[in-house]
Order: C-alpha cells, then structure tokens, then sequence
C-alpha cells in the first residue's frame, strides 16, 4: 500500500503568514516608521515639492501685485532589491517522520513545510529589518550577493551630527548637549526633534548614558528628593523635562553564518527619528510587483514545489521545495526628519 504525503499548498501558506506578521512585526519599531505597503510597480516612485520660501511682498495703495515663482516639484526612484531563499526537504526528511511502528498511514508534511516557511518568513523579515536600520544609522545601505556583488544598494541625505565628547568616557561627555543641539535641526526641516522625537540606541550605547559621571551634564540632574538619575525611568525625566527626545533601547539583531551577534544600530550610533507637524510618517517599505507571483502582483511570493508532480521523472529521489521571496526597498519621503548621531 503506497505511503500518502500531504502538505499545505501556497494558499495555505499565505494564509498562515497573514496570521504571523502581526506578531512578528509588533515589536519592531522600524517597521512603525517605514511600514510595509504592496506597490503595483516596477520601481518605486514618489514626488514632492520643493520648500516654500521667502514672505509675501509688500505693496503700495493702488499698486499691483509682485508675482511669485511657482514650487518646483522633485522625483525620486528608487530600485528594488530582489531577495529570495528557499529549503528543501529530501526523502530523509519524509522517512524520519513516518509513526514507529506504523505503515499506509497517511504522512502529513504540514509540520515540516509550517516549519520551513516560518524559517523563511523569519529570514525575510530580518533583511527587511536588517536594510531598514543599516539605512537609519548610516544614511546609506549596500547588499551583497553570493557572490560577493552589490544587488541592492541605496542612500539618503540624513541629517548627521557628532557628540562633542564620546559618551563612552563618562567622565566629560555632555549627552545632554548633544540632544539640545540636534533639537535645533528641526529649523527649516517641518519636524520637532523635542520630547515627542524619539532616539533609538542599542543597549550598550544607552549604559554610556545611564553611567555619565559629569556633574554638568547628567550626572548633575536631580529628580525627586534630589536624586541622581541610577535608571532609565529616572533619565526619560530628565530628558522629558528638558523638551528632548525620549530614549528607546532597541538591541535586536540577528546571528550571521559565523555565529556572530550583529546588532541592526552599532554601538556608538543614535538614530533620532524627530516627528512631522502634520504627524507623516517618514516613509514606506515598499514591496514591488514580482513575475514569480500570480499575474505579477505586488508583494511576497511563496510557493511549495513537489518533484512528485513532474511526470516523467522516475528514478529521481523525491524533493519537496519552499520557496519564499520578495522584491522592494526603501522610500524615504523625509529624510530631514532624521539625524544620525556618533557619539
């Protein structure tokens, strides 16, 4: 009696990474930023105008009017990046899951293509979240291919601004200073860098804060009963008090193939996300249409293949292939709403 394999097919498996994505992008605040959008494009396109300048003309009684120049308006196109990966399970993958003890039954793969594609799903979302935040702490990001090529690569003109002293001697850094002089870069810009912005650092930039001995900059804050600031809780008081960016510990990463932890913002680097005054969001992860998906949609492409289906093939082990892929990147529609800070 012939041993049955099911497995779920790429409807099912679209279906279930619906169901995922909420929970694995809920904690990421880069994709707050730049949230994922379908885009039923090729390229990813936006427009905007130039900045408004100047005052309306004076005019004298019974004089005319002083005509004023139209804004010009300004493209943008960005390339997408094209990523895909895929796992293969091999008849020893289909053998080791057969019921001890049992033959004829009915094999499920669902387990192990659930499985596969969570892994794939996992990978994808970490490069989405790997080129988000390359972008935002160093204004510019570069992806390498197998072959050690560069297949994505893109940048924006971030405002950038440096620490008068590295925070890491705690002794004479003036962090305090710093933030007060990034708040003046909203000049200009549409954009408050005060307490409604917000600085993301990893854990061990924000130790440098918490650990600041100078007595004329954190060190020498009070907060109730003439405290000195001993926790993250006691430095959002002061910072909040001063009209400066609230403090956001973000220290996740991902485990390259050497088994190294790589933080997405390095050590020693501040990404100041400041707000709009109409509250625009800073821009979109777009993800562009794909010839792998059905009619060229837009979006991520999923898909399990089975070489049992291929007739004709006799004598080749059976392989059962989920891929997973998408195309995008990108679009910053606000780039002087963030500052790049080493410190």
């Amino acid at each position: 009696m012939p041993v049955t394999l099911s497995f779920p097919e790429a409807a099912d498996l679209r279906a279930i990474e619906q169901e995922k994505l909420p929970y694995l992008l809920i904690n990421d605040p880069g994709f707050k930023h730049f949230p994922m959008e379908d885009v039923p494009k090729a390229h990813i396109i936006w427009e905007q105008k130039d900045n408004y300048v100047g005052l309306m003309a004076a005019r004298g009684v019974n004089e005319s009017f002083s005509a004023v120049q139209r804004v010009g308006i300004n493209r943008f196109q960005a390339e997408p990046g094209r990523y895909g990966s895929y796992i293969d399970l091999t008849e020893k993958d289909f053998e080791s899951i057969r019921a001890q003890g049992t033959w004829g039954v009915v094999m499920p793969l669902d387990d192990l293509v659930y499985s596969a594609q969570d892994q794939l799903l996992n990978l994808r979302l970490d490069r989405q979240r790997q080129v988000i935040w390359t972008l935002l702490s160093a204004g510019i990001f570069s992806v390498l291919g197998p072959q050690g090529q560069t297949l994505h690569r893109d940048q924006f003109n971030f405002q950038t601004a440096t620490a008068a002293v590295v925070w890491s001697t705690v002794a004479t850094a003036t962090p305090l200073v710093d933030f007060r002089a990034i708040a003046l870069k909203g000049r200009g810009k549409g954009v408050n860098f005060g307490a409604n912005a917000t600085a993301y650092m990893n854990r061990k930039t924000n130790n440098y804060l918490l650990n600041n001995t100078n007595a004329s900059d954190i060190f020498g804050k009070r907060i109730e009963n003439g405290a000195t600031i001993n926790s993250k809780s006691d430095l959002d008081q002061v910072l909040l008090a001063n009209d400066l960016p609230t403090v956001v510990v973000y220290d996740d990463g991902y485990i390259d193939e050497n088994g190294t932890y790589q933080p997405f913002i390095p050590d020693g680097k501040v990404v100041i996300v400041g707000t709009r005054l109409n509250n625009a969001q800073l821009g979109i992860f777009a993800q562009t249409i794909n010839a792998n998906n059905p009619d060229m949609a837009p979006g991520p492409y999923t898909a399990v293949y089975d070489s049992a289906n291929n007739q004709g093939s006799g004598g080749t082990a059976r392989r059962v292939r989920v891929v997973d892929g998408v195309n995008g990147g990108p679009a910053v529609w606000y780039p002087g709403a963030v500052v790049i800070l080493s410190c």
